[in-house]
């Protein structure tokens, strides 16, 4: 398998808009569940801009950054020596249990998001939270309009999900699902949150 970070940064994390919200979206959820003490995993964490920011605003926890790219943790070590990074391709039980996990951008990109969603370590009653491009965002639903087909937002994207299906895959991997979102579909991105039975 080869490293998407090799050649550079495939997601290229410049704030605009778009990822400052997506951004400040996802601390307002962790923070909304966190308390001293917690364990907070970020599985997919990349280049470990969001788990370093998701550390410095809950520094009564311990918050560790997952990633099966080397090049990505290697860059993230560097720029946050702060922030604890792991390396590993699968979920290494060696960490313990969690408190809270953050999925940011991250099941598009598996072919099996529920055997992942099952995997984290995550406790019993702990916090799962999820985040995903909307297979039926506006710019999609606007193509569809023109007879247009659907387009991925990344070529490294394996499948985008609706909101129903991002809801059934969470309830399969054992999680009692709740959308903070009202309307979660047109947006470009979803989230969800969720409790491990």
């Amino acid at each position: 398998m080869t490293d998407e970070y090799e050649s550079g940064d495939p997601y290229d994390v410049t704030w605009t808009a778009f990822h400052t919200r997506r951004l400040m979206e996802t601390l307002d959820l962790v923070n909304s569940f966190a308390q001293s003490g917690d364990r907070i995993l970020d599985v997919g964490c990349g280049r470990g801009h969001i788990t370093d920011y998701i550390r410095s605003l809950n520094p009564d926890c311990q918050v560790l950054g997952l990633d099966r790219s080397r090049v990505a943790i290697r860059y993230a070590g560097e720029h946050y020596p702060s922030t604890e990074f792991i390396c590993s391709a699968d979920m290494p039980v060696v960490l313990g249990e969690f408190d809270i996990v953050v999925m940011n951008n991250v099941i598009e990109h598996v072919t099996d998001p529920v055997t992942l969603m099952r995997s984290v370590p995550l406790r019993s009653g702990g916090h799962i939270i999820v985040s995903t491009p909307s297979r039926f965002r506006f710019s999609n639903i606007l193509r569809l309009r023109r007879r247009r087909g659907l387009v991925k937002m990344s070529d490294n994207h394996v499948l985008e999900y609706t909101a129903g299906q991002v809801r059934e895959l969470m309830e399969w991997a054992g999680y009692a699902v709740d959308s903070p979102e009202l309307w979660p579909t047109l947006r470009q991105t979803m989230f969800f949150t969720g409790e491990r039975k």
